[in-house]
């Protein structure tokens, strides 16, 4: 067993990508930011709205497949999100554009197999989306099984991240 190398400030060799909440504050996101400086060498922040993603599939998780294996020290995934809001938030189609919707209902429910009205709308619960992209991300097929995959919301009461578990961490 070979041992762990750290730079000059201690910290391990290794990489964090840190999928990370677009609704967060600046505040929020420069503590993300300072959390994984604190343990890796590399951080790559990669903004993704709520922190949810849920085409396996689709451009965003190509790209954290494409990063993860071109890595020369093993990466680490991190799903962040701010706290929960007392918002919710929906798309809607322009007035012109509402015959457009139902096309588009209709391929979210049956070419992506998820319902309309889930991907229409930003939820308040942050680690609901935070626990369905880990579980997305560590069932993938093309994720190395070497790569780790945790979540954290952050809790504004306590101004520190909580991770959010699945039973299943590698």
């Amino acid at each position: 067993m070979s041992a762990v190398q750290h730079d000059d400030q201690g910290r391990a060799a290794k990489s964090i990508f840190i999928i990370q909440d677009t609704q967060a504050d600046d505040h929020v996101q420069r503590l993300m930011q300072a959390m994984a400086n604190k343990v890796a060498e590399r951080v790559t922040v990669l903004p993704c709205e709520g922190a949810w993603i849920w085409d396996p599939y689709g451009s965003f998780v190509r790209t954290v497949l494409f990063l993860a294996q071109k890595q020369h020290i093993p990466p680490e995934i991190w799903v962040m999100a701010a706290g929960a809001s007392d918002q919710t938030f929906r798309l809607a189609a322009p007035h012109e554009k509402r015959d457009s919707l139902h096309v588009t209902s209709y391929m979210l429910q049956h070419v992506f197999h998820i319902h309309p009205n889930e991907w229409l709308t930003m939820h308040p619960a942050p680690g609901r989306c935070v626990l369905s992209t880990v579980q997305l991300l560590r069932s993938h097929p093309l994720l190395p099984a070497h790569v780790r995959v945790a979540g954290y919301v952050f809790e504004a009461t306590t101004e520190g991240f909580v991770e959010v578990t699945t039973g299943d961490e590698k």
